[in-house]
C-alpha cells in the first residue's frame, strides 16, 4: 500500500509539472495585445474634409477595439456636425470607447476677421481643449495619445503601427503639403522665443533624401505621445509660471516637452499622407476648401501661362477653362518633380481611376513587354479614351501594347525621365493646351495641323496599354459625376474676338470613333 501511493505522487508530480510546463508554454507563445491608443481630434468648419479624414481614419490598419475616440466640435458654420454624427453612428460600436461633445450654440468668436482668423481667444480655446485630451489620455490609462488635427489625410493604413513601432517619447507622421514642396507638420528649428526657423536639414528630410527617425524640435498637426514613459507627465498645454513665449498651443506643448529634456521625432520612412497648409485671418472657408482649385490672373502671369493663338475647345469652341489650366498644371508640376528628383519612370493618376482586375499583374506584364519591345519608350497610357480604335496596331510581339492615335484623358499614364525632358523642353506653359491636347501633339498624332506647328520636335515614343488598365469612376450623366475641368470659368483670351482660327474645329468621324464623342467625361 505504501508503495502504491507513493507511486501515485510520484504520477501526480509528474502530471503537474508536464501540466505546468504547457502552460508555461502556451502562455510564452501567446502575442500581446496592441497597445491602447486614446485618439484625439478638435473639429471646426471641416465639412470640406471631413468625409476623407473619416474614411482614411476608418481604414487604418490598427485594431479598433484598442482606440477611444475623444472628439470635440466647436464653432462651427459649415455641415461638420452632421457629417461627424452621421460617421460615428456608422462605427461608434467598433471603438473601445467614444468621448463625444458637439457644441452647436456657437459659431464663431469675439474680435474674429473670419473663421479662418485666430485670435487669442481661439487659440485659449484650443489650448484648454487639447489639454483636456491630455488628461483623458491620462484617467483612461491610454499607452498613446494620438493628437491629430481633423484635415489631415492619413492615407498610409498602417501610419499608427509605424508610428508605435519607432518606439519614442514623441513622433509624427511626416506629412506633404496639399500644395507646395516645402511646408509639413515639423520645424526644423526653433529660435530662443519659441519662434520656428528654417535650417538646410530641413529640407534633408522634407525632400527624403535622407530617410529615418529624426530628432526636432517640433511636431505638430498628428502626433503620437507615449503615456507611459516616465516622463509623460510633465507633457503639458498649460503654459508654466514666467512662459513668455507666444499664446499657442503647439509651441507651449513644445517648450513643456523641451523642458522635460525630450525630443520630438520626425518619422519620413514612408510617404503617410497629406495635410492642409493653413490660411491667413482674411481668407474663407470657401478659400479653405478650394486651396490650389481657385487660380487668379495675378498667378497665372507669375507662372507666365499664355494660351495657346488661336486655341478653341473642338467641341465648345471656347478658350481655356481655369480647371483645365488647372489639370494641366497638376500634371506639369509632377513632371517638374520627377526631373527635380531624379526619379526614372513614375506612374501618375488622376483621382477618380477605376483598376481593371488583377491591376498590378497586368501592369508588370505590360512593362516587361514595353522594356522587351521598345526600350525607349518615353510614355505609356495606362487609361484613356480612344476615338481611332480602328487605326491602333499592336506593338509586334505583344498583345499588351498598342501604337495610340489621337486620345483623350490623362486619367492615368506612366512617364520616363526622357519623355519629361521632351515635354519640359517644349516650354508648355507659354502656349497652353489641355493636356489631353498636348500629350498626343507631341507624339505626332494630333489631326489639328495648326496646333502641331506650334511644337517641335514632336518625337515623344507614345505607347498605350490595351486593354486598358484604368477607368474613370463615372461617366457623362451618371449619379455624382462631376468635371472639374468643363464646369468651371473660361479664360478671358485677349485675341478671342480677333482669333484667325476661331473657326478650326475638329470633330471625329462617326464611322471611327469607337465611344462616345463627348470629350467630358471627367
Amino acid at each position: 500500500m505504501e508503495k502504491l501511493t507513493c507511486r501515485c505522487i510520484s504520477l501526480l508530480f509528474l502530471l503537474s509539472t508536464t501540466l505546468l510546463a504547457v502552460n508555461s508554454d502556451s502562455e510564452e507563445s501567446n502575442d500581446y495585445l496592441q497597445p491602447t491608443v486614446t485618439i484625439a481630434i478638435l473639429i471646426r468648419n471641416k465639412a470640406h474634409v471631413l468625409p476623407w479624414f473619416f474614411g482614411h481614419l476608418e481604414n487604418l490598419n490598427y485594431p479598433k477595439n484598442r482606440i477611444s475616440l475623444w472628439i470635440r466640435s466647436d464653432h462651427n458654420v459649415d455641415d461638420s456636425n452632421r457629417i461627424l454624427r452621421d460617421w460615428l453612428a456608422a462605427v461608434e460600436d467598433q471603438y473601445h470607447s467614444v468621448n463625444l461633445r458637439i457644441d452647436t450654440n456657437t459659431q464663431g468668436f469675439e474680435e474674429e476677421t473670419g473663421p479662418c482668423d485666430w485670435t487669442d481667444e481661439r487659440f485659449a480655446h484650443v489650448i484648454d481643449l487639447r489639454h483636456q485630451a491630455l488628461e483623458a489620455a491620462r484617467e483612461n490609462w491610454s499607452d498613446y495619445l494620438f493628437m491629430l488635427d481633423a484635415d489631415v489625410i492619413l492615407e498610409n493604413k498602417e501610419t499608427l503601427s509605424l508610428l508605435v513601432q519607432a518606439d519614442k517619447i514623441i513622433v509624427g507622421p511626416m506629412l506633404n503639403a496639399s500644395y507646395g514642396q516645402v511646408y509639413s507638420n515639423f520645424w526644423g528649428a526653433m529660435t530662443d522665443e519659441g519662434y520656428y526657423r528654417r535650417v538646410p536639414e530641413y529640407f534633408e528630410i522634407v525632400d527624403r533624401k535622407t530617410l529615418g527617425c529624426f530628432p526636432v524640435p517640433m511636431v505638430h498637426t498628428a502626433l503620437l505621445i507615449d503615456m507611459h514613459r516616465s516622463v509623460s507627465p510633465q507633457f503639458t498645454y498649460k503654459a508654466h509660471e514666467g512662459y513668455k513665449g507666444p499664446k499657442d498651443d503647439i509651441i507651449i506643448f513644445a517648450h513643456s516637452v523641451k523642458n522635460a529634456d525630450i525630443s520630438m521625432h520626425i518619422l519620413n520612412t514612408e510617404y503617410f499622407g497629406t495635410v492642409m497648409i493653413p490660411l491667413d485671418e482674411h481668407n474663407t472657408l470657401q478659400d479653405e476648401s478650394d486651396q490650389f482649385t481657385q487660380l487668379n490672373d495675378t498667378y497665372l502671369d507669375q507662372l507666365g501661362i499664355e494660351m495657346l493663338p488661336g486655341f478653341l475647345d473642338p467641341y465648345g469652341k471656347r478658350p481655356l477653362t481655369m480647371g483645365e489650366i488647372g489639370c494641366f498644371l497638376s500634371h506639369y508640376f509632377i513632371w517638374k518633380d520627377i526631373e527635380a528628383q531624379g526619379y526614372e519612370n513614375v506612374i501618375i493618376f488622376e483621382d477618380d481611376v477605376r483598376f481593371e482586375p488583377y491591376f498590378k499583374t497586368k501592369l508588370k506584364r505590360m512593362m516587361a513587354d514595353a522594356e522587351r519591345t521598345v526600350p525607349n519608350w518615353d510614355l505609356i497610357y495606362v487609361g484613356r479614351k480612344r476615338l481611332y480604335h480602328k487605326q491602333e496596331q499592336y506593338v509586334e510581339g505583344t498583345t499588351s501594347l498598342v501604337w495610340p492615335s489621337y486620345s483623350y484623358w490623362t486619367l492615368s499614364y506612366i512617364i520616363s525621365d526622357r519623355g519629361v525632358k521632351k515635354l519640359l523642353k517644349q516650354n508648355p506653359l507659354t502656349k497652353m493646351v489641355p493636356v489631353d491636347e498636348f500629350l498626343p501633339i507631341m507624339f505626332d498624332k494630333h489631326p489639328t495641323t495648326e496646333w502641331k506647328d506650334n511644337f517641335s520636335p514632336r518625337d515623344l515614343v507614345g505607347l498605350s496599354a490595351d486593354p486598358l488598365l484604368a477607368h474613370p469612376t463615372h461617366y457623362t450623366g451618371e449619379p455624382n459625376y462631376f468635371s472639374d475641368t468643363e464646369e468651371s470659368v473660361v479664360i478671358q483670351a485677349d485675341n478671342a474676338e480677333n482669333n484667325k482660327m476661331g473657326d478650326v474645329q475638329f470633330k471625329v468621324p462617326a464611322n471611327e470613333a469607337t465611344e462616345q464623342s463627348s470629350k467630358d467625361e471627367l
